[in-house]
């Protein structure tokens, strides 16, 4: 820090520590226009030098740099003693915020290899948090896609946008996850390839906005074809909460129809139909522990030549939305006496089941 000691920068103190805090912690923070200004009594030399750090969350994912949008805010860091002064026992630290529309900031100290120092978060909003509540309440609900949950969850083009009117603390305590399921494997990143899903965790700390009661915070999507999405929090212990939904919803939803309005070549756990080569597994309660296990479907040639195992995630052929699932599998173009299916796991075989082909004719 500069040390400076004119009575004009008393006279400054007075004026900022009149106003109300938006945040209090190690430092208090208040909010003057596009500034944040930050203030302690009974600072000392050493509280400089972990580096303050500022995420802005816009109202506008697209508002970020390209680099910054996939985590839906902007992390920016200052060295205090650049950005700050100290009088005696107070010092005071002056930050611009960005300057497109923001809906909330979190703040707070950090220092290499070390935990957060401290941290808060309030809304901005601009002009007033109820408007930016508005405008992303506006903006979710115009969307058809939409999953209810512990937090509903809306999907606008590229973006999901979490809403909780009656939201304590703990409620956002947990981390999220966002699996997002490509329509063609391909286009994940190489390692996730074998589950058919990209994982897209986050804290709400990181990116959320409340005010009151009211909770709200936002990711956002990859950009390749997506099949399905699936989201909610989790700890230790698994999943807390999930909702999924298809992308092209109305689409799926005829897919669905269609199948479902056929009559099943056999019922199971997951019932099967058959349509020519395309085998299909239907449940219509379903859940996500139903499809958490590994499925299998071997295939039996009609002429007693060798079995043909055709194992597969969930994600990787399949479709949850809402309380219903489906899965597709190609079956080989050669003449099949008879397929197995069901899931397994490390203890082995969870359910099986099998069909004569001909029986289905």
């Amino acid at each position: 820090f500069h040390l400076y000691a004119p009575a004009a920068l008393d006279a400054a103190w007075d004026a900022i520590a009149a106003r109300e805090p938006e945040a209090r912690s190690e430092f208090e923070v208040r909010l003057d226009g596009r500034t944040l200004l930050y203030t302690r009594d009974g600072c000392v030399a050493d509280d400089a030098r972990p580096l303050l750090f500022i995420h802005a969350v816009p109202l506008d994912a697209n508002d970020l740099p390209p680099d910054r949008r996939a985590a839906g805010f902007e992390d920016r860091e200052y060295p205090l003693g650049s950005h700050g002064v100290r009088f005696g026992d107070r010092c005071v630290v002056r930050i611009e915020l960005p300057d497109y529309p923001l809906a909330g900031v979190r703040t707070g100290q950090r220092a290499e290899g070390l935990p957060t120092l401290w941290e808060a978060s309030f809304p901005v909003g601009d002009a007033s948090f109820p408007r930016g509540v508005s405008t992303w309440r506006e903006t979710a609900t115009a969307s058809e896609s939409a999953a209810r949950g512990p937090f509903d969850v809306y999907r606008d083009g590229r973006t999901l946008t979490y809403v909780r009117e009656e939201c304590a603390p703990e409620e956002t305590e947990d981390r999220f996850f966002v699996h997002a399921y490509a329509a063609d494997a391909g286009d994940l990143p190489p390692e996730r390839r074998a589950s058919g899903f990209e994982t897209l965790d986050f804290w709400f700390h990181d990116r959320g906005v409340r005010y009151g009661g009211y909770c709200m915070t936002r990711a956002a999507l990859p950009d390749y074809a997506l099949r399905a999405v699936r989201t909610g929090q989790y700890d230790a212990s698994g999943h807390l909460w999930d909702v999924g939904f298809a992308p092209d919803a109305e689409a799926w939803l005829a897919r669905f129809e269609d199948v479902a309005a056929s009559p099943p070549a056999l019922r199971a756990r997951f019932d099967l139909r058959l349509d020519g080569r395309a085998l299909t597994l239907v449940r219509e309660a379903c859940s996500a522990p139903d499809v958490a296990d590994r499925f299998f479907v071997h295939v039996f040639a009609a002429d007693g030549g060798a079995r043909e195992a055709i194992d597969f995630w969930f994600g990787q052929r399949g479709v949850l939305h809402g309380d219903m699932c489906m899965a597709e599998v190609a079956l080989p173009d050669y003449a099949i006496d008879r397929v197995a299916f069901g899931q397994y796991d490390a203890s082995g075989h969870l359910w099986e089941a099998a069909l004569a082909l001909d029986a289905s004719e």
